[in-house]
């Protein structure tokens, strides 16, 4: 069990799953302390192996020759381009303060805050051509995870196929490149390498101090702001009067948890539409996801687990096929409860499939049994027939019965499920373009 864990945290291949094969013998019964005590745990529950890798600095020669006249200089047109598992926002914003570079925040990373330079739309905003093209940066560091977004990674491909230098910082050295254009791999905790290029930038020439933004970033800010407005003119934040759509949906419930909380987002549309439309909060909740792990399998187990680990409030967004995909998990012993509120976007089958070129190329019909695949069980009552607490949100109640279901729910110390029901897949659809054509003719507007 120990070296599972440590092998899940630091393996060769770093942090990730493990499989784990156990073999027991015939009749499979019987009494672990027979025969002998069982094995002592470490004293004060320390933990029983401990491996120490990764979470070096990188080489100061390197940095030096980065910093002075290379890739990393301040002032230069650089991006920093952040994910979950990037490291602690406050090294990373004062890197990037004192390179001028603006910050692209998935929302997994932490980073996406109210501060100067922190860039939370870039999916809508680098669906201009007008904008992206003149903006393509000299030198991106990747730090953490990849964005979901294929605008963000299409824009970053774009870049380093005319000359962008490309840095990645992962501590376990992960080679995360599905296209093959990192210039440079630094085996760096990113934390550690945001301080100590932060260090040489503030030993070095820094920009010249002014009385705002350097134009670089001031250009970015001023396409983030347009975006969010925007966005909140379509979608709301915090107010009630605005329809519940599954854009409008992501963007509340980011807003809306309490602090400390968790998010745990589903893979397919959830993860998509926090990433593309959750707007700047300060102390945001920790956003949890399986991405790269295994789909949309598991993922109410894993937000059971998350729940069980704390603290504060957990709460997951899952579509209704992944609450289905997982309804084992609905299982629990008596007399044992986790804060966990299930928000079910229920849009009656995979919306996903509604963007791709399959929803235009086939019969409804055809397309909803092989691509939709919308499921007979109503998800609000296989929950109740589990036990948990249900609110059902349904589609004359808005955003002010979610509320009240949320009000309700998060942090009540229980269990529970929230299906909300959402317009039909096609609507979905049309919502998306509204609000991205939104922003792509906020970005463009001409100044003044």
């Amino acid at each position: 069990a120990a070296r599972s864990v440590a092998e899940s945290r630091s393996g060769a291949a770093g942090p990730g799953p493990v499989h784990l094969n156990l073999p027991f013998r015939e009749p499979l019964l019987g009494d672990a302390a027979a025969g002998g005590r069982l094995t002592p745990g470490r004293a004060e529950g320390a933990p029983w192996h401990t491996v120490v890798a990764g979470g070096r600095p990188p080489e100061e020669e390197w940095l030096r020759a980065r910093v002075a006249a290379g890739p990393l200089r301040p002032a230069s047109r650089g991006l920093i381009v952040a994910g979950a598992g990037c490291g602690e926002p406050g090294p990373i914003l004062a890197m990037a303060e004192l390179l001028g570079w603006p910050v692209l925040a998935d929302p997994r990373s932490g980073l996406r805050r109210p501060a100067p330079g922190v860039i939370g739309a870039a999916d809508g905003i680098l669906r201009s051509d007008r904008f992206a093209g003149a903006h393509l940066p000299d030198c991106i560091v990747r730090l953490g995870e990849r964005w979901v977004s294929k605008v963000v990674n299409g824009f970053v491909s774009r870049a380093v196929s005319l000359g962008a230098h490309s840095v990645v910082v992962d501590p376990a050295g992960r080679w995360s490149d599905p296209e093959r254009e990192v210039v440079e791999l630094v085996r760096a905790d990113p934390t550690r390498f945001a301080r100590e290029v932060a260090r040489r930038v503030a030993e070095g020439d820094r920009r010249p101090e002014g009385d705002g933004l350097a134009p670089w970033v001031a250009e970015w800010q001023q396409a983030e702001d347009r975006a969010q407005e925007a966005m909140d003119r379509l979608l709301g934040g915090l107010r009630g009067e605005v329809a519940l759509t599954e854009p409008s949906l992501a963007r509340h419930l980011y807003h809306r948890l309490p602090e400390p909380s968790t998010l745990v987002v589903s893979s397919s549309m959830p993860v998509r539409d926090l990433e593309s439309f959750a707007g700047p909060r300060d102390r945001p909740p920790r956003v949890l996801s399986n991405r790269g792990a295994n789909g949309i399998d598991g993922v109410v187990s894993t937000a059971l687990g998350v729940a069980l680990a704390g603290p504060g409030p957990t709460v997951a967004l899952v579509g209704d096929l992944a609450f289905l995909h997982d309804v084992s998990a609905l299982v629990g012993p008596g007399g044992a409860d986790v804060d966990l509120t299930v928000v079910v976007a229920d849009n009656r089958g995979g919306g996903i499939f509604s963007f791709l070129d399959p929803a235009s190329m086939l019969d409804p019909g055809t397309f909803d049994t092989l691509f939709a695949t919308p499921q007979a069980p109503d998800p609000a009552s296989v929950a109740a027939g589990f036990g948990w607490p249900v609110d059902d949100v349904g589609p004359d109640a808005g955003m002010a019965g979610l509320n009240e279901a949320l009000a309700r729910r998060v942090g009540a110390g229980s269990r529970s499920v929230i299906r909300v029901q959402l317009p039909g897949r096609a609507a979905n659809v049309a919502r998306h373009h509204d609000v991205t054509a939104a922003i792509v003719d906020a970005v463009n507007r001409p100044d003044g």
